[in-house]
């Protein structure tokens, strides 16, 4: 699977950036959600941040002594750096393949909204 270092989407009804910011500001890292904001900031036109999604992941482990498998969760995080643009109804994310633009509309119309 390809990675790219930019991903863009268009983003339609997004805040102005001074109102998004504080929504990010607002949401923080909260331990019953999923999704989360590690930082953001903000400019007169557009917000950049990082937010973080955590899944709970199966990790099989062999006990030797009962010769069984045995799956332990483990959190696992995966990083969304991002950028938006309202004025131009643009999203950007930085890192990962083209499923983290589909995580940031999953972020935004439903966590954040």
């Amino acid at each position: 699977m390809a990675t790219h270092k930019l991903n863009i989407a268009r983003a339609r009804g997004c805040p102005q950036p001074a109102e998004l910011a504080e929504a990010l500001e607002a949401y923080g890292l909260p331990e019953d959600d999923e999704f989360g904001v590690l930082n953001h900031s903000a400019t007169a036109h557009a917000v950049f941040g990082t937010v973080v999604r955590r899944v709970e992941q199966p990790l099989q482990q062999l006990d030797r002594e009962s010769r069984q498998v045995n799956a332990v969760p483990v959190e696992k995080v995966q990083v969304y750096p991002f950028g938006i643009h309202p004025g131009r109804e643009v999203l950007e994310t930085y890192a990962g393949s083209a499923s983290s633009l589909e995580q940031m509309g999953l972020f935004l119309s439903g966590s954040l909204a």
